[in-house]
């Protein structure tokens, strides 16, 4: 191989050695994708990612010694995890560590949702409301044993006194300036009552019977607020629509040069609109109308001293006067002072 690299290879592949550019994780090519399963084997070694993103898992025995056991789904649910990252915009590894892989599918855990909704700056942060219902009996149905001829678990009604402390999670909606409204949105009251009828209360190693159940409350409040009104947030949805709007795809032309839309990023960036390419016209239009507006008096003085620029006609044209017009104003000045105080003479 030869040490050195021709100018006309360079010119032929578009790089050179040392130039090549990075691979990114792209799950709809062929490099992408390969990328992406080599990451994702890397993570699947690692102890530091929870059990479904593991190659292998330590289970116990009931003799006290522990096995490694296969996971033959950890190289997927990394994949997904991969891809979740990418979409929301975080992490592969928070979105490991705050996702759960349940019924096929990636959970967010309450306080990853509470900290979105914070985060995505359309609320002010969550705000909690408890609220002591009343001493009331509610009633639920608790798993008993196995029924072989049913196929399923005996259940049996019971029924328990309780407090019913009731939670509201709420924000006040912030402006296009993130300044709190007057608007307030909440999700739906969560109650110890609701707890009971959906299961949750009488679930092996429910929380809600200790004192944790104020926070599993909040939990539930606030993961129902984000369902409802920070769906993006929490599923990924993508880039705002102002993002988007200040982003443009540039391609490569046949000359070499690169342009997006049809327009040319020279022009754009010679052009004294290209801050703005709709408004570009509109502004000409307003520096016309102020140039019409001029009051008679200021007009016939700039039609009077051709030479001198004012600071309307410099912020439009940048070109600077010739060393001979400087010298010409200078004369012109000193003869406009000189005849001022000739003026001021009593």
């Amino acid at each position: 191989m030869n040490e050195t690299t021709q100018l006309s290879e360079i010119r032929k592949t578009g790089t050179a050695i040392g130039m090549q550019p990075d691979l990114k994780v792209d799950f709809f090519s062929k490099n992408g994708f390969e990328l992406a399963c080599e990451i994702a084997k890397a993570l699947s070694t690692s102890d530091a990612v929870p059990s479904a993103f593991r190659q292998f898992n330590e289970k116990k025995g009931s003799n006290g010694n522990s096995t490694l056991v296969g996971n033959p789904a950890s190289l997927g649910n990394c994949l997904v995890a991969i891809e979740v990252a990418k979409s929301v915009g975080l992490s592969m590894i928070s979105v490991m560590q705050n996702a759960d892989v349940i019924q096929g599918k990636l959970r967010w855990s309450s306080k990853f949702q509470i900290a979105a909704v914070n985060a995505c700056g359309r609320f002010t942060p969550l705000q909690f409301k408890l609220t002591n219902l009343g001493r009331i009996t509610a009633k639920y149905k608790e798993k008993q044993d196995w029924n072989k001829t049913l196929n399923r678990f005996n259940f049996k009604d019971q029924q328990i006194e309780i407090d019913n402390w009731e939670c509201v999670a709420w924000a006040y909606v912030l402006d296009a300036n993130r300044r709190p409204t007057k608007d307030i949105v909440q999700s739906i009251p969560v109650s110890m009552k609701m707890a009971v009828e959906e299961g949750w209360y009488a679930k092996d190693g429910s929380k809600w019977q200790g004192e944790m159940r104020f926070q599993m409350l909040q939990y539930r409040a606030g993961t129902f607020f984000a369902s409802i009104y920070a769906q993006d947030a929490i599923m990924g949805m993508g880039k705002s629509s102002e993002e988007i709007n200040d982003v443009i795809d540039v391609f490569e032309q046949a000359d070499g040069s690169f342009s997006a839309n049809n327009v040319n990023l020279q022009d754009l960036k010679s052009s004294p609109d290209a801050g703005d390419l709709s408004g570009g016209s509109e502004r000409t239009k307003e520096r016309t109308e102020t140039a019409d507006k001029k009051p008679d008096d200021q007009k016939q003085n700039e039609q009077a001293r051709p030479g001198i620029k004012t600071e309307e006609s410099q912020a439009g044209n940048s070109d600077s006067p010739s060393p001979e017009e400087k010298e010409k104003i200078r004369q012109r000045e000193i003869a406009e002072s000189s005849s001022d105080k000739d003026f001021n003479l009593d």
